[in-house]
């Protein structure tokens, strides 16, 4: 599989005002396998740690791959979301339709004052 997803890499360059080439780089395969099977090596008595990983504004599943799949290889089960909130750069519904583009839910304002309180 590629790294991004054509829609991404299209939905990148619509959005940046930059040409399609340019991104390019996202086309490169992704050094995992989609819908790899789970681990069936449990701990005896303790359950799996687990991470549930939001990738914020504008974002998309892809964009924080490496940083999950290295967090899987240390032994975690890592949720990944992704927003069909509009709030994304590209999001498929369940039944793989995109989901518009709309921008932050109205009433939130992101600053770092916001974020870092």
């Amino acid at each position: 599989d590629p790294y991004f997803r054509q829609e991404v890499v299209a939905a990148a360059s619509r959005h940046s005002k930059l040409p399609t080439w340019f991104f390019s780089f996202l086309r490169n395969k992704a050094p995992y396998v989609s819908n790899g099977p789970i681990c069936k090596k449990q701990p005896e008595e303790e359950g799996l740690p687990v991470i549930l990983f939001s990738h914020g504004l504008f974002g998309t599943l892809e964009m924080y791959s490496t940083l999950c799949s290295q967090l899987a290889a240390s032994g975690y089960v890592v949720m990944a979301l992704e927003h069909e909130d509009g709030s994304a750069l590209y999001a498929e519904d369940m039944q793989g339709v995109e989901v518009p583009r709309t921008g932050p839910p109205a009433g939130f304002e992101y600053t770092r004052e916001n974020v870092s309180e």
